[in-house]
């Protein structure tokens, strides 16, 4: 009879502990588009585009990203056609209608579409000049990643030293 008794506990325990890992993984997984991201860009004379990116995957460890006209590319992540994966492909800047996408060493995507009135321009950099890119967009300053960020506050990483 004792020996019955340890097996119930012994099989409870269990349905508990499958119990709990699948409510942790539908919490988890409960959304695909809680991960979407997309940051509106307007020309001077109208145009919009979007840097659009959807974050996937049990910790959201996996990214898509695109530059698009459409703000809703991604959104579902239905159509990945002309998109670069990897967390933060690229960091960029926008001023004066002019696009600036920065990479480490290797340019890893190209825009597909055209645009009508933004210029779109790809800058490789050595990984210094990336590194302070990185500091900087975290920052908030000149460069901003993919998927935008909330700037630091109150950060302790210092900012790059200023070009002299």
């Amino acid at each position: 009879m004792m020996e019955l008794n340890k097996f119930k506990i012994n099989n409870m325990k269990i349905a508990f502990k499958t119990c709990m890992y699948f409510c942790f993984l539908f919490v988890s997984c409960s959304s695909v588009n809680e991960g979407f991201n997309s940051t509106e860009l307007t020309s001077s004379t109208g145009e919009h585009i979007y840097i659009n990116s959807i974050n996937y995957g049990v910790t959201g460890d996996h990214q898509l990203s695109i530059i698009t006209k459409n703000k809703y590319k991604l959104k579902y992540k239905t159509d990945t056609e002309g998109t670069v994966s990897g967390l933060n492909p690229f960091y960029y800047s926008f001023r004066n209608d002019s696009l600036t996408l920065y990479f480490n060493d290797t340019i890893t995507y190209k825009m597909v579409e055209r645009l009508e009135s933004i210029t779109v321009s790809y800058k490789k950099v050595d990984n210094s000049q990336y590194m302070k890119i990185v500091a900087e967009s975290n920052h908030r300053s000149t460069y901003l990643s993919v998927p935008n960020r909330k700037p630091l506050e109150n950060s302790t990483m210092p900012l790059p030293p200023s070009s002299r």
